[in-house]
Parts: C-alpha cells; structure tokens; sequence
C-alpha cells in the first residue's frame, strides 16, 4: 500500500474521531440540560391491578355478596406544581371544605417529618425523596362521576392520581351479616404477619417478578389491602381473595398526560356457595326484628345450614372504610351487642328442652322404661319446696305422668324424679354425648363450647360437694349449664335423624374431614329410646294440653320442646323452642331462642311457625 494511501485513512480516522467528539461534546454539554428536562418530563410507573374478590351465594346461585369498583385519590408531592390551587380544585370538585383538603395535605408533610425525626442528614434527604415520589391516598370512594372529570382534566389536577380499587357490596345489608362477616383493613400486627408469610406476594399473578414485587412493596402498594374480619370473608378469605395484576403507566408531566405502556391482567378470587337459602334466611331476619335472640334451620341428615339469624344485626356496608364514629359506637360499644353471633357465641340457660336429655339419660342407663310413671302434685317433695313443677304457680297438679305425658306437659315432677334416679353423673355424660360442652364444629369464628356442670366443676369453682339438689336443677336445665342455640339445634338434629350428631357447616362443597373433626358421627344409643323421643315430642305440638299446641306449629308436621329458661334473679326468662320436621321423615332440626322474651310458647315457638312453611320447602 502507498504512503499517500496511508496518510488519506489516517486523516479519514481522525476526522471521524472529531466527528463523534464534537457530536459528545454537543450531547453532554450543550443539550446536555435539555435532555434532561426531556427525561424529567415522563416517567414510568408499575401500579397495582385489583383483582376481583369472589362472589358469596346463597345455595341456589343467588348473589349476596360480590365486588364493585371504587376509586380513591392519591396525591404524588413532587408533581404538584401549585399546592393553592389544587386545594381549591379538589375541594370544589369533590364538594368538601378546602380546609378539609389542606387537613389531608398537611398530614403527609407531618409523616414524612415524622419518619426523617432522629434520622441523619443523608438519609433524611433520601427518606424526603423517596416519600415525594410516593403516592399518598387522601380520599377514599370517590363517586365515579368525580374521578372521571379529574382523571380528564389532568392540567388542572398535577400530583392527583386516581385509582381503582374492589370495593365489598353486601347486596342486602344486614342479610345474613354474621354468616357472611364483613372486611376491614389490615392493623400493623396483621400486615406484619401477612409480610413474613409472603401473603403478599402470592397475592400477584405469578408472571409479577421478584423485582417489580419489591417495588410494590417499598412504595406500600399493599397497605390498603383489606382481609375478611368477621363471618365466611374471614374463614375462608385465602379462597377469596383473587390475586393482583399490574401495569406499567408513562406518565407525561408536559402534557398532563398518562397512558398504559403494558399490562399484567389479575386473576379473580373464588366464589363461594353457601347452604343458606335466601328466602328463608330473609323470612328468619325479618321475624327477629327488633328482637334480642336466634333463629337456626339445619338440615338432620348432614349438617348443611339452611338459615342462621342472629338479632340484632349489622349493615356489613356502613363497615366499609372510612367508618364513621358513629357506626362505630353504634356496632361496638353498644350494650345490645349487635356483631355477637348469637346462635353460635350466645351462652344460656337452656330450661325445659334439656328435658330431652334427662329422658334419655335415664331410658338409657336404664332407670326407667317409656312406661314409667311418676305422680305430679306440684312438688317434687315436701322437703325441697323450692323444687316444683311450674303448675304449682296456678294451684294444680299434673297427676300421674310418663315420660310421653312428661314431655307433652313439661312436669318439672318427672324430670326431677327421672334426674334422680339417673344420677348427676348420667346427666353430664349423656348431655356430652349429646354435643353439649363442646364446640359444634361450624366453621364461624367465635363459636363457644358452653358449660355442662359436673362434681369436679362444682368443687373447683364453688368449692363444694354435688348435692342432690345440683342434679334436679340440672335435670330441668337449670343451674350451671350453659348452651349455645347451635348446640340445642345439633341435639335436636340427633334425635330426628336416628342418632348421629352431624357437624353444622355453611360451604355448600363441604367434605369430611379426617381425625375427629368428621362430618358425621353415630351415638350408641338404642333407636327404641329415640322413638319413643320424637314421639313425645310430637304430643308436645300436637295434641292438647303440649306446651305448643296452640302456637300455630300444628298446622305443620313438626315435633319439639318448648322452654322457658331463668335468666337470674329479677330478670325475664329466655324462650325457646327446639324441633325437627317433617315428623316422618324428618329433614330439618330448628332453633328459635328470644333472650328475656318470657314463655316459649309465646315468644318462641310462633315466630317458628311463621317461618315453618318456608322452610319445609326446602328439599
């Protein structure tokens, strides 16, 4: 190659050298400025998509429960450009006092001095940074009319972000309330807990990668996240919860613009399909009204729950956030106790309908036969007056009395008799066998296991020896025995259904379990005994002179025991009424129980008979 040849791509180089360095040099120090205006104009964002949670239906596909979008307006710091401004903006859009908005503005500057106190000056300045970058939410469920102009009229709202969220509708209100539970967010112990069990993290669609979920998680994208506080939201909100998509939005600070540059879509949670039936539930809520107490129809032959009321009630709703003071007060500190699930955290005196069990204690350890008779003249003896049978209050006497006419009658005298002979002990053996003085199984929170008293019971807690007289308050259902109305339901389902003791539940694909948590279980008990039961029970509604003869729950073929239960001292007695129907075929067991309503003849049994029709319909 020639010299001159040489030379020419020698020169040819370095002029392509100068080229490119004058072209940096133009790049890093001339435009160098507008360039990065330019890149502090857009910015990119990874926001959270919710996912829909899943619907709760009665057991026919009617919807009780389900989704809707919300939207809540957050606030970036850093992007506002004129703080005067935005106040009177938002504060005429959204119909609130200004000074309600610069409240909401002034406590995110008070939290991020709050989180720079004590901290040193480098990280000050990074805490200040990182938490102007950061959304803040000052109003939550916007109406959709008010997020819609704002998110269109961008120019006017720098800084304000609008975003969707899943808001919980109860489609009925208080419907059904303790069954379906209610949402709130969750307190710090409980997002603490969430966070080392990665309940955040499988709450992504798995296509999310570690990296955009420690984004998320820094920018506190998780901290509205509402978990199910009460009721099947609770217990089963792991099959709920669906799980969240994400987007990727530019947002163009110059235009007040944003767009959606890609998209993750989320996943839907899992709907549930209760027992209950919707018509009869709302017949049952409505008949306890302005009444304290319960109401169960359970189905005998396995478990499934057809209705539970509980009274008074809540409007799941008004426990949306943000929760007035008001709503507050009025569910939590309110002395008729409204979120207490009665039928199954309710503790009673059980009365009368314990009768039951104190028959077949005594049928079954073989103390007396169906044809056994004792004579009723009002008192059990002379010697314990205290021990009398409630005619005594109107000068009469039952007579002569077996245990078909015992329980027909409600005789105090044959059930103290029928206790006595039976021993205290069979008392307490034979209510256990019955499912009293444990839990029940239904898979609500709060559930009590009750109290059946016994010797070692009465020496540790009333320091004293079992007395004859322990075991005739108990063989009437008296003393220290507490039951739940779950309870008595599940007794009387066992004896309906020829002897199993079947676990109460309200998701309709519910499978056994196995251990002893079983869906079914058989009591070693004679079937001649319980038929001699149900057909005393039957006398009890029936025919005349039965405590619920004339209740209107003849017009049905039902049978059950009526109960009027003390209270304490000075106080009006609980009512009760406990059955199964049809009488031949029974498929449902039911409670009815009205806290100080007096008889159970007069508060309880009626409002059983004017759900009863609807009830049976039910196959």
């Amino acid at each position: 190659m020639s010299k001159r040849r040489i030379v020419f791509i020698l020169i040819f180089i370095l002029l392509l050298f100068g080229i490119i360095e004058l072209k940096l040099f133009s790049l890093q120090i001339i435009s160098g400025g507008y360039y990065r205006i330019q890149a502090h104009k857009r910015t990119t964002r990874i926001e959270l998509i919710p996912a829909r949670r899943g619907k709760i239906k009665d057991r026919n596909g009617q919807t009780l429960v389900q989704d809707t979008i919300s939207f809540d307006l957050y606030l970036i710091p850093r992007e506002i450009t004129d703080r005067t401004t935005l106040i009177r903006d938002l504060a005429l859009i959204l119909n609130v006092k200004p000074a309600q908005v610069e409240a909401k503005l002034s406590a995110i500057d008070a939290k991020i001095e709050r989180l720079t106190k004590g901290q040193k000056p480098f990280q000050v300045k990074k805490i200040i940074r990182e938490q102007k970058r950061q959304t803040h939410k000052i109003f939550s469920n916007i109406p959709f009319e008010r997020a819609a102009e704002i998110e269109s009229a961008q120019e006017r709202f720098s800084g304000v972000v609008i975003k969707e969220r899943m808001r919980r509708h109860y489609l009925y209100d208080k419907l059904a309330a303790h069954i379906v539970g209610y949402m709130k967010q969750m307190d710090q112990a409980e997002y603490d807990r969430a966070l080392r069990n990665d309940y955040f993290k499988k709450g992504l669609v798995p296509a999310v990668d570690d990296a955009t979920y420690q984004i998320l998680l820094k920018r506190g994208e998780f901290f509205d996240d509402q978990i199910g506080a009460a009721g099947v939201e609770k217990i089963y909100n792991d099959r709920l919860v669906g799980r969240h998509g994400v987007k990727l939005i530019e947002r163009d600070f110059t235009k007040k613009q944003q767009k959606e540059l890609s998209r993750v879509a989320p996943q839907a949670g899992t709907d549930l399909i209760l027992t209950i039936d919707f018509a009869l539930q709302k017949k049952m809520d409505e008949l306890l009204k302005g009444k304290t107490g319960s109401a169960i129809v359970m189905d005998v032959r396995n478990g499934e729950i057809l209705a539970m009321s509980s009274a008074p009630s809540f409007n799941p709703n008004k426990l949306q956030r943000p929760v007035s003071q008001k709503t507050i007060d009025l569910y939590f500190n309110s002395r008729t106790k409204p979120m207490v699930n009665r039928p199954i955290a309710g503790s009673y005196a059980l009365g009368s309908i314990f009768k039951v069990i104190t028959a077949m204690a005594a049928l079954e350890e073989k103390k007396i036969n169906p044809g056994t008779s004792f004579y009723c003249d009002g008192y059990f003896s002379r010697k314990f007056q205290y021990f009398k049978c409630w005619v005594a209050a109107y000068h009469r006497e039952h007579g002569p009395m077996t245990l078909r006419e015992g329980i027909q009658h409600s005789c105090n005298v044959f059930f103290y008799n029928s206790g006595k002979v039976a021993g205290g002990e069979a008392l307490t053996k034979w209510a256990r066998i019955f499912g009293f003085g444990q839990t029940t199984g239904v898979e609500l929170p709060g559930s009590i296991s009750g109290l059946v008293p016994d010797k070692d019971y009465h020496r540790r807690v009333h320091d004293k020896k079992w007395y004859l007289a322990d075991t005739l308050n108990l063989s009437i259902g008296q003393g220290d025995l507490m039951v739940s109305p779950i309870q008595v339901t599940r007794m009387m389902a066992a004896i309906a259904n020829d002897g199993y003791l079947v676990r109460p539940h309200l998701l309709r694909d519910h499978k056994p379990e196995s251990g002893t948590n079983i869906q079914k279980q058989k009591i070693n008990v004679d079937p001649k005994n319980l038929l001699v039961m149900r057909q005393a029970l039957r006398l009890v509604v029936h025919e005349p002179g039965g405590t619920a003869y004339k209740t209107g729950l003849n017009e049905f073929p039902v049978a059950g025991k009526t109960s009027t239960a003390q209270a304490g001292p000075g106080r009006p007695t609980h009512a009760w009424f406990a059955g199964f129907a049809p009488y031949h075929q029974p498929r449902i067991a039911f409670v009815v129980m009205i806290e100080r309503g007096g008889k159970g003849s007069v508060a309880a049994a009626p409002i059983a008979a004017k759900f009863m029709k609807q009830a049976l319909k039910i196959k």
